[in-house]
């Protein structure tokens, strides 16, 4: 009893006293963990390869995604710099099959996924769709840019990009109203 109370009074009680203090936690880089029913991967001298195959489940900093496959592909730092990184920088990440990315305030749903670190992209097709707050985006390819807030929508041949928003408010104009000169 008198361990757990010394443990209460050391441990919690200055966290409250820093959390009051900074009512705007910071979030804790977190491990990045993926699920999924088969994982097969190889290495190379430069390059690394992981494929998860069946009910695949990210869960990362602020992000979850969902897709029934997903292929890794890493490049290694280079041996002249004495890397001990065995996994290296990932180069690109290809989710395919009812891929669902989670993100506070948004989610995509789209066939395939093309995510590209090292540019700061993802590509979604196979008609993605972006839910929002404020609304949501179809299209037929969508490019997304890290950090920037800007996308690039685009629809095909007799197939347009469509965004629904909230409806915009009446600006007073009345149907059967002339206007006179």
């Amino acid at each position: 009893m008198k361990v757990t109370l010394v443990f209460s009074l050391t441990f919690v009680l200055p966290s409250l006293l820093l959390f009051s203090q900074d009512l705007k936690p910071k979030i804790q880089p977190q491990n990045t963990i993926i699920r999924s029913d088969r994982c097969e991967f190889s290495w190379k001298d430069t390059k690394n390869f992981f494929l998860f195959d069946g009910n695949v489940h990210i869960v990362a900093n602020n992000l979850s995604l969902y897709c029934d496959m997903m292929e890794v592909y890493s490049i290694k730092e280079s041996i002249a710099e004495n890397s001990t990184k065995e996994m290296g920088a990932i180069e690109k990440i290809i989710a395919i099959g009812k891929v669902v990315i989670q993100q506070s305030g948004r989610r995509s749903e789209s066939g395939k996924a093309e995510i590209l670190p090292l540019t700061g992209k993802i590509i979604l097709t196979e008609n993605p769709v972006i839910f929002e707050d404020q609304g949501e985006v179809r299209g037929n390819k969508m490019t997304l840019f890290r950090g920037k807030r800007r996308a690039l929508v685009e629809g095909r041949v007799g197939e347009q990009v469509q965004i629904k928003l909230p409806q915009i408010e009446d600006l007073g104009f009345e149907e059967n109203h002339k206007v006179s000169d």
